[in-house]
């Protein structure tokens, strides 16, 4: 059992450790319409696209009691107990069920749960950032544009689910998704 004065609870995982990520970008200037001279070289040639990845996978969260069963009060969050590892394999996650609920379970009245902090992990993330620009040469000065798209590719990154442990074995579904699609002029 982890008590609010056991630190053998609280040695775990940083709240925002990401196992593994990976962030690339590059530039590439489009080779159409140069050394054509005239208009045509001038508003078609010089283009340039340019990108931005990032993948990452998820930073672990705690499981936390919405009541006081420890009958203690306001004050530090409560956890259940946690009785197997509440992390599904990667085919069985949904955004309806993360983890594995049944994971857990609540104390015994007046007892502090046994679920360490950081057990769950949470979804990962994935993005492109797309944007396609061009400098615009004019005697004695320049002019830069671009338009920005960020693309989520075929999938949604879901946020982190509400882990509350409700009463008297129930959990919140946060199935909110980030922002899939903006584009920027």
């Amino acid at each position: 059992m982890c008590g609010i004065f056991d630190e053998s609870g609280e040695w775990a995982r940083s709240s925002f450790d990401h196992r593994h990520q990976f962030i690339a970008s590059g530039v590439y200037q489009l080779p159409f319409f140069t050394r054509v001279g005239g208009v045509t070289e001038a508003v078609l040639g010089g283009w340039r696209v340019n990108a931005i990845v990032v993948a990452q996978t998820g930073a672990p969260f705690t499981v936390n009691l919405a009541v006081d069963r420890a009958n203690i009060g306001a004050g530090p969050a409560q956890r259940p107990n946690q009785v197997r590892d509440p992390n599904l394999p990667g085919g069985r996650r949904t955004p309806d069920q993360w983890f594995d609920t049944a994971a857990f379970a609540l104390p015994a009245p007046f007892t502090f749960g046994s679920a360490p902090r950081n057990s769950v992990i949470g979804p990962g993330y994935a993005n492109v950032d797309l944007a396609v620009a061009k400098t615009w040469a004019f005697p004695g000065t320049s002019v830069r544009t671009h338009s920005m798209n960020t693309l989520v590719p075929q999938r949604g990154n879901l946020r982190s689910p509400h882990a509350c442990h409700k009463r008297p074995i129930e959990f919140v579904r946060r199935n909110d998704v980030h922002e899939a699609v903006r584009i920027e002029t």
